[in-house]
């Protein structure tokens, strides 16, 4: 997730996470946004658009933890406004014990002291708005890799297929996972799966046995 700035010169309040794989590093991403608004309040809407975007990108249980994070966040977010520093540390440790407590009820390991948790984050690959403008390939451009693929070594192996969609911009992305839907070869909660491992750039384990033969399927679809 995100180290304790020490050396680097990310500045206090800086809050560019990356895309959270796990309900702990959900609420552990609020709790870093608290402090960074503590950091500097004026901070509050770009932070408040970050965790939008966040909890847009996220699919359940994530989401579900990310929402009621969101709710707390609201909390804390009006504090910050009233404008006095009293309230704004009052309001930054009370987000803090409220996302630790509602990490107790998902049976989460404990936050780190709010001392102890970072007042900036930048990450190497933070989420993003998934502008259409920003570079990346189209759908048919993509199609076009896994066939060559497919033809040189006769299936376009898991690895493959997320490299692939990690190389689409996100209007390709929702074609692929709608018409991958239309053909049969995902369901729904398939594509939830797919989608979330592609936007984390997650490498494959090997206890992933229904991503890979989801991405498989997924891949032979690209290649047809």
């Amino acid at each position: 997730m995100a180290k304790r700035k020490s050396k680097d010169a990310t500045p206090a309040g800086a809050f560019a996470p990356a895309l959270p794989s796990e309900s702990y590093e959900v609420i552990q991403v609020f709790a870093i946004a608290g402090r960074a608004v503590c950091a500097v309040p004026q901070n509050l809407e770009a932070v408040t658009g970050v965790l939008s975007l966040i909890i847009d990108q996220l699919v359940p249980p994530e989401r579900l933890a990310a929402e009621e994070c969101a709710r707390l966040w609201g909390l804390f977010g009006r504090m910050v406004l009233k404008n006095k520093p009293a309230l704004l540390e009052e309001g930054g440790r009370s987000l803090y014990r409220d996302l630790d407590a509602l990490g107790q009820q998902l049976d989460l390991p404990p936050l780190a002291s709010w001392s102890e948790i970072p007042d900036r984050v930048a990450a190497k690959n933070p989420v993003s708005d998934g502008d259409d403008t920003k570079p990346g390939e189209s759908l048919e451009a993509i199609k076009l890799r896994a066939k060559a693929i497919a033809k040189k070594q006769e299936r376009v192996s898991a690895a493959q297929v997320l490299g692939l969609c990690g190389q689409l911009n996100e209007a390709g992305r929702v074609d692929m996972l709608a018409g991958a839907i239309r053909a049969g070869v995902l369901g729904r909660t398939d594509s939830a799966l797919v989608a979330q491992a592609a936007k984390q750039k997650r490498e494959i384990s090997p206890d992933d046995e229904l991503l890979v033969e989801l991405l498989e399927n997924l891949g032979a679809w690209l290649a047809s």
